[in-house]
């Protein structure tokens, strides 16, 4: 059997520990830190265009809640403003370096209530606020903003939508 000077194989043994997992991730928050039951205190919607920013919370029913579980599940239950049926919008989550990124699966229903997916929400430990504001990546659905907002039924708005989203869930 033939050997192989050490020295030939220290370059191999460097190269071996440089693979994928030496790379950094960059620190993320505790779940136990976000986890909790939150209520939904902003929603609003910024169409591009001419006209202005529409509140839509008040066009709820009820104040929609948010579980992040500590097992990383999420949930929304919320009644529907136009059929008045409760239903619940289940996914998951990860944190990260300043809060939680929720997946919603295909047909989740988190269009009924505007929610993108992913929905990347930024946590602020001293308010307990989780929180989302800027463009809509594919707009959201004509159709579900006029139910919600009757007003606009007129407009000449595109389908889908595009806009900006302001959405704040609140730690109860």
């Amino acid at each position: 059997m033939r050997t192989r000077p050490a020295f030939l194989l220290l370059p191999l043994l460097l190269l071996a520990g440089c693979g994928e997992d030496s790379v950094t991730e960059p620190p993320r928050l505790d779940v136990s830190v976000v986890s909790g039951m939150y209520s939904l205190t902003q929603l609003s919607f910024d169409p591009q265009g001419s006209l202005p920013a529409v509140d839509l919370l008040p066009a709820l029913n009820q104040v929609p809640t948010l579980n992040l579980t500590t097992t990383l599940q999420t949930q929304i239950v919320v009644q529907d403003p136009v059929t008045s049926l409760v239903f619940t919008i289940n996914g998951t989550y990860q944190t990260t370096e300043d809060g939680v990124r929720i997946q919603f699966p295909e047909g989740a229903g988190n269009q009924n209530l505007l929610l993108p997916s992913p929905l990347n929400l930024t946590y602020d430990q001293q308010a307990k606020t989780l929180t989302f504001s800027g463009a809509v990546q594919g707009g959201i659905s004509r159709e579900r903003l006029i139910q919600l907002v009757p007003a606009l039924a007129d407009e000449q708005l595109l389908d889908p939508v595009p806009g900006s989203l302001v959405i704040e869930f609140t730690k109860n």
